[in-house]
């Protein structure tokens, strides 16, 4: 904790003497890795927010700031859901949004061994248009893990029902909750079943009154392509989110 409040300190430093640029960037790298240490680990998220006194000692250098408080494994829902809120009124809990990551991190080269060579992962999922992807399919853990997929029928009201459970959890506790992730690995996605995802996710945080951000920008979930010709922004994307072009 010692390490994370001297970070704390300069960011704080650099904040009020107006001063941004590389030694900043360095600052937010280096407090992010300390105060990321129990979810890169698993460690259950007791262990960072149970410290004794943490959020007081956090209050004596960013009094009036509004904390961001997460869960372990990567922020996901029911990681949160194991918390109960820390003593401070001005904290905003956050959770990331990428189930079912069959379908969203497909084709990725990190996390689940299986998600690099799968392709065209259909949303919604049905017992029955899945069936072109197991049969390609040569490792049978994979196949299972897409089965299952496919079973648990995936689309706009099962996502709903996982986004509820958040918002029953906050109301239940009064405090405020925002989604600071959600998104699909585009390089390997069916275009359309992406923007279905992310509209039905977006809809679903809206109808509960959760704020969000997409992740990302730009890169491998984002917005916009940028290449030699200049910035594309992708329309499907923008219609998902509900902006207008």
């Amino acid at each position: 904790m010692c390490h994370c409040l001297s970070a704390l300190r300069q960011l704080v430093g650099f904040e009020t003497n107006s001063v941004f640029g590389p030694q900043t960037s360095a600052a937010v790298r280096r407090l992010k890795t300390l105060l990321s240490v129990g979810d890169q680990r698993g460690l259950p998220a007791r262990r960072l927010f149970g410290r004794p006194n943490a959020v007081a000692r956090i209050r004596a250098v960013v009094p009036y700031h509004t904390i961001l408080a997460t869960s372990s494994q990567y922020s996901k829902i029911d990681s949160l859901l194991a918390l109960e809120p820390v003593r401070d009124d001005n904290v905003i809990y956050t959770f990331h949004e990428y189930d079912p990551m069959w379908f969203t991190h497909q084709g990725a080269n990190w996390g689940a061994q299986g998600w690099v060579h799968l392709r065209g992962v259909p949303y919604p999922s049905t017992p029955e248009n899945i069936q072109p992807i197991l049969a390609q399919e040569q490792d049978e853990r994979v196949r299972l893990k897409v089965q299952r997929y496919g079973l648990e029928r995936w689309d706009k009201s099962r996502l709903s029902a996982e986004i509820g459970t958040m918002s029953d959890w906050a109301q239940r506790r009064g405090v405020p909750v925002y989604c600071g992730e959600f998104g699909v690995f585009k390089k390997f996605s069916d275009p359309h079943a992406r923007a279905t995802w992310i509209s039905d996710v977006r809809t679903a945080l809206e109808s509960k009154h959760i704020g969000w951000s997409m992740w990302e920008y730009q890169d491998s979930f984002g917005l916009v392509t940028k290449g030699p010709d200049g910035t594309v922004i992708d329309p499907a994307i923008v219609t998902a989110l509900g902006l207008k072009n």
